[in-house]
């Protein structure tokens, strides 16, 4: 086996002599050598490439005036190995990347197509900024799970269009877009901080005027469902903003990626209509002066439909949050919201809860929610929450 040299052992001491330079230089197989650079990169954490040489430089620890020696030698600047060239370090590194495990590798980036590609699956690691104050797992990071594995599924499909965003082909000659006008997620867990989930998503294009999308959040350890949720897109003339049907030529890209499941296998929706709030309705409350702020902003300008339910969720009273677990949502999105608009969020909670002042005197109860702009009173969103006491699930 190719003997090369690299610097080894790495048994450092300081002492106060005068500066000088040393090379100090071992033989052992290619193997080896390549562990041992990587540990001196982390040992050392300040490797260069030599620009005269190609081969790799480690610039010896100098602290406080005082000269680190290796192996008895004092240096000072560079301990210059001549092992691996630089650049086949990096080539080296890229083989043992691409030899680990390329499914979970896909599956953790960019998600993989399963079930003959008729269902899209991507894992999602619950970071710290991901929880709220109960360290689980807060609604709208659900919704942003949902929205990147479905923006992810139009992706691998390879059916989106170039430097578009979500937008097949066919879609980008008629200049339509996906809008969301409804959507249900029913929550039976929350994940905590550092759980990995895994969500799988469909298309069901069968309808004439719209489809719907589906997905399912499971514990990717114990195999728990999590979430469940569908929603129901149409599409709309990008520069008219009018509603438009599906054209056939969008359902011919989408149909080799369908799935068969239907609604009444996947466990059905909440269809029901959301009433309308007024500020004359008995136990209303109002949360006025609610300002999207540019974070909220997704690429088309406006505000990303994740945070409506945040927004919505500001006039909820903490002692429902402390009491109650949100077990269900449904959204119904009836136009878009900028980063100038001054928002109020009203909500009414059912009147057997309201009517006493201990939440915990009920198992379960539902909340009807509004989103509107402050000055015009324009309907932005309207949703229908349902909560459950943890005790009396």
């Amino acid at each position: 086996m190719e003997s090369v040299a690299i610097v080894s052992p790495f048994n450092l001491s300081h002492c106060t002599r005068a500066p000088k330079m040393a090379m100090v230089t071992s033989s052992m197989n290619m193997s080896s050598t390549q562990n041992r650079l990587y540990e001196v990169k982390e040992k050392y954490r300040c490797v260069r490439k030599s620009s005269r040489t190609g081969m790799l430089c480690v610039k010896a620890i100098n602290q406080g005036g005082r000269m680190a020696t290796v192996n008895g030698k004092r240096v000072n600047g560079c301990i210059t190995t001549v092992a691996l060239p630089f650049d086949m370090l990096l080539e080296k590194k890229k083989e043992n990347r691409k030899d680990h495990n390329d499914y979970h590798a896909d599956q953790w980036t960019r998600g993989i197509l399963i079930e003959g590609g008729s269902v899209f699956s991507q894992n999602f690691l619950v970071r710290s900024y991901d929880i709220g104050p109960d360290k689980k797992a807060r609604l709208e990071t659900i919704m942003n799970y949902l929205q990147e594995a479905n923006l992810n599924h139009m992706k691998i499909t390879g059916v989106v269009a170039e430097n578009e965003f979500a937008v097949t082909n066919a879609m980008n000659q008629m200049n339509l877009i996906w809008v969301i006008n409804r959507i249900h997620i029913e929550v039976n867990h929350f994940s905590s901080w550092g759980d990995v989930v895994e969500v799988d998503t469909w298309y069901d294009t069968s309808g004439k005027n719209s489809y719907h999308k589906y997905w399912q959040m499971r514990d990717r350890k114990t195999g728990q469902v999590l979430t469940k949720a569908t929603s129901n897109c149409v599409m709309m003339n990008k520069e008219t903003r009018r509603m438009s049907r599906v054209p056939l030529e969008v359902r011919n890209e989408l149909q080799p990626f369908t799935n068969p499941k239907s609604v009444l296998e996947f466990g059905g929706e909440d269809s029901g209509k959301i009433n309308k709030l007024s500020d004359e309705m008995p136990n209303i409350n109002i949360r006025s002066n609610l300002i999207p702020r540019g974070s909220d902003l997704d690429m088309n300008q406006h505000v990303n439909s994740c945070k409506y339910i945040a927004l919505m969720l500001e006039s909820v009273p903490k002692d429902v949050f402390r009491n109650y677990a949100l077990t269900s949502v449904t959204l119904e999105y009836r136009r878009e919201c900028s980063q100038g608009d001054v928002l109020e969020s009203l909500m009414v909670m059912n009147r057997s809860v309201s009517a006493t002042s201990n939440p915990r005197q009920a198992a379960h109860y539902e909340s009807t929610h509004l989103l509107r702009r402050q000055d015009d009173k324009a309907e932005i969103a309207r949703a229908r929450i349902r909560w459950q006491h943890p005790e009396r699930s």
